[in-house]
């Protein structure tokens, strides 16, 4: 039977532990459920496949910090390759996600069934800083339903990369009202920016996105008067 082995590091990069499990949904449920809100003195998670001493193999890494004292539990940071995550997992990872209300970090990678990202779910990260969305082939959407992004009040930056069948950002874009940072990069399939475009963004890079780089070009761009504004660009 195969398994997956979730090892715990220290701040130090020290292993203490190792918590075995098979693949089958019980254990993952269990360990989500049971196991990681009581790992209070931990920095990191891994959660991968055993036969991989690799990080890059692995399906999920969380930062989380918490005080047994006081009973409250923090997950800061999780990155997710969703291509590595057992099938019976996937289903529930929405469900665990929305109940991350303290998380300032989500790296999505790696999901060639993803088609769009749930509106749900992106509405309930209201204290996330950082997004990034990477390598999901199938991505069409960058959410589910108007209005995903309006409770994300504290997100500054966005990263999407290598989403080749991306078609369109978000048209409510613009309620990001504290990003700063936009990076765009090898999305050939992405048309055109959204109508209106966060008055708090500083930085815009489009990094290999020929149809945005046409539309982006300086002065007889089509988009040029959506961006014009914007301190630092790094179109190429």
């Amino acid at each position: 039977m195969n398994q997956s082995v979730c090892t715990v590091l220290q701040d130090d990069g020290s292993v203490p532990f190792s918590f075995v499990i098979s693949n089958g949904y019980n254990d993952f449920e269990y360990f989500f459920s049971n196991v990681l809100p009581h790992l209070t003195k931990f920095q990191s998670l891994l959660i991968g496949y055993e036969s991989s001493s690799s990080a890059s193999s692995f399906g999920i890494s969380v930062k989380y910090e918490g005080s047994r004292q006081n009973n409250l539990y923090r997950c800061l940071e999780m990155k997710i390759r969703i291509d590595l995550l057992p099938e019976c997992v996937k289903p529930r990872l929405s469900d665990w996600l929305r109940g991350l209300k303290s998380l300032s970090l989500l790296s999505i990678s790696g999901g060639p069934t993803v088609e769009y990202l749930s509106a749900e779910v992106l509405q309930s990260l209201s204290s996330l800083r950082k997004l990034i969305v990477e390598e999901c082939g199938r991505l069409t959407s960058f959410a589910g339903g108007k209005g995903a992004l309006v409770k994300l009040n504290c997100l500054q930056e966005l990263e999407i990369h290598d989403c080749v069948d991306l078609h369109s950002l978000p048209a409510d874009l613009h309620e990001l009202e504290s990003l700063v940072y936009l990076r765009i990069s090898r999305c050939p399939k992405l048309e055109c920016l959204p109508d209106r475009i966060p008055s708090s963004l500083k930085i815009l890079s489009i990094i290999n996105c020929s149809q945005l780089k046409d539309r982006c070009r300086k002065n007889d761009g089509e988009d040029w008067h959506k961006i014009a504004h914007i301190g630092m660009l790094f179109i190429e």
